[in-house]
């Protein structure tokens, strides 16, 4: 079976990858709330959290997301995240891949919120 994920947008530190996951195999009438979803990987204990999207604006310069969990901004170098724990730094890596496992648990997560 093909993979129905895409990456669209990846940043990480050391602690934290923060990602846009397109899904690539719902038909042209899905809703975005259904073809697009947010996550943060916590590398330590290798927890998914999947956000809930609210707004959204972009400049050529700057992109920024707002969800329950909290607000994301970034550039075509680096970002950060604020939420209730604080702020993170992050570095945009959208170029590439995150790591095998990191994806892994990500489509995983996504599979299990898709087959609810």
């Amino acid at each position: 079976m093909e993979n129905p994920y895409k990456v669209l947008f990846f940043l990480e530190n050391e602690s934290v990858v923060i990602a846009e996951i397109k899904r690539t195999d719902l038909p042209d009438t899905a809703t975005p709330d259904m073809k697009f979803r947010w996550v943060r990987y916590v590398k330590k204990s290798t927890f998914v959290e999947i956000f809930t999207f609210r707004a959204m604006n972009a400049t050529d310069e700057l992109q920024e997301r707002w969800f329950e969990q909290g607000e994301l901004k970034f550039t075509k170098s680096e970002g950060t995240f604020e939420d209730a724990d604080g702020r993170v730094t992050l570095q945009n890596y959208t170029d590439r891949l995150p790591a095998d496992a990191v994806l892994l648990s990500i489509y995983k997560a996504l599979d299990a919120l898709y087959n609810k």
